[in-house]
């Protein structure tokens, strides 16, 4: 049986200083058109259908311990499966059952993209989105890199844990064990003192025989070659394919070995921490992540200009527009300089005239351009819209009808409409 789903629907999650208001599974909502209605976020997931073959078979439904806007949006991508849900073809204009790359991800800047990715890799739905990312901030990459300082200088006990784990393969358990053996001082010092004999004694033996091959490989080779062979020796590339994401995140690791390549910081290992250290900005990358054809694709408004989508979710409905601040000197095209007039003698600034009549206009002018982005965003659905966001708990949510210069977030403008009619 087919199910239904409104056409426009509007998610605003209750937010307070806690964090997040949301009750076991259903996440308050508020009505700002007639037809969109509270949502719940209860999931069931037949592990026999095809479509949610990349899901564990112990997820029967999402259970949330925090509520974000991504698990919002997979929880209604995932319903239109569940109920059936069907979309005309945008090619052949037969109606035929909804797929991923029907739906498409509406934000208003590439910052906000991590939140939704994290939620779909998550839960296995395919994912299409480009964006930029520092790679140095990588959890796995920051391994790697711990690994090159415990070769430096294995005497720092968090690089060292690090280099345990992907040179030696010890588990959390064995460390643990080695620390309990040995508690005084740093953990390098409990590593040399353990003198019990079994699987870990043998593990040390193999993990300090191994760094000591990858310091001489080091004098010889640049931090690039050390970093190839490390990686081939310890089955790293195989261990990141476990996880979910793992394609991505091993082209990132061959992103990061290519910005090595004939620098001069690739030469020994002291330069290359430091150089990482002082300049991490020098290894921010675009990223493009596509996870098959039929994939949901993350995009810009600004980029999704004169395109359609099927279905269209417009994300961070609730995030304050980033306008101009009042400063002592403002300029428009327009009407030129406003600056500040100063009392010299009693060491006072005061506003003039002119500042504020230009700042007001500069801030129209933002106003009216975040107007104008949300309609290029609203226009973009053939079928479905959904428009998620939070809000603060308690805030007035009574805009009159000439208050659109107090308007600071996607969803006032749609109060204010609201009122409007």
């Amino acid at each position: 049986m087919v199910g239904f789903i409104e056409r426009v629907k509007i998610f605003k999650l209750e937010k307070d200083c806690n964090g997040l208001v949301f009750e076991k599974s259903i996440i308050k909502t508020t009505k700002l058109f007639k037809n969109a209605t509270p949502f719940k976020c209860k999931l069931h997931l037949n592990s026999n259908n095809k479509v949610y073959s990349v899901l564990k078979e112990q997820t029967k439904k999402i259970q949330y311990e925090e509520t974000n806007e991504g698990m919002i949006t997979v929880s209604y991508i995932l319903d239109f499966f569940n109920k059936k849900i069907q979309i005309i073809d945008p090619q052949t204009k037969i109606k035929r059952r909804v797929k991923f790359s029907d739906f498409v991800i509406l934000l208003r800047s590439r910052t906000d993209f991590d939140t939704y990715i994290d939620a779909l890799n998550r839960y296995g739905i395919p994912v299409s989105a480009k964006f930029k990312l520092n790679l140095v901030e990588l959890p796995h990459i920051i391994q790697i890199i711990n690994c090159i300082k415990a070769i430096s200088n294995p005497r720092q006990d968090l690089p060292l844990v690090a280099s345990l784990k992907v040179v030696g393969k010890f588990s959390e358990e064995e460390l643990f064990e080695i620390r309990e053996n040995y508690k005084d001082g740093f953990y390098f010092e409990s590593l040399d003192n353990y003198d019990k004999d079994g699987n870990i004694s043998e593990k040390i033996k193999t993990y300090k025989e191994r760094m000591n091959n990858y310091r001489i490989f080091a004098r010889n080779f640049s931090v690039s070659e050390l970093i190839i062979k490390l990686i081939k020796e310890c089955n790293v590339e195989n261990e990141l394919l476990k996880e979910q994401n793992g394609v991505d995140m091993v082209s990132q690791l061959e992103l990061f070995i290519s910005k090595l390549e004939n620098k001069s910081f690739n030469d020994s290992c002291d330069e290359f921490l430091q150089f990482i250290e002082n300049y991490k900005k020098a290894f921010e990358v675009n990223f493009s992540t596509v996870s098959s054809d039929n994939c949901v694709k993350i995009t810009t408004i600004h980029d999704s200009k004169g395109l359609e989508f099927p279905i269209t979710i417009i994300g961070g409905c609730g995030k304050t527009f980033n306008l101009s601040k009042q400063t002592d000197f403002v300029f428009t095209k327009e009407l030129g300089v406003g600056c500040v007039d100063t009392d010299l003698d009693k060491r006072v600034k005061y506003g003039t005239i002119s500042q504020n009549a230009i700042y007001n206009q500069k801030q129209t002018d933002e106003i009216l351009e975040e107007m104008r982005i949300l309609y290029v965003a609203l226009t973009r659905p053939k079928e479905y819209l959904a428009l998620i966001g939070e809000y603060s708990k308690g805030k007035n949510e009574k805009i009159d009808d000439y208050s659109i210069m107090k308007c600071r977030s996607f969803y006032d403008f749609i109060l204010l409409g609201e009122n409007i009619n």
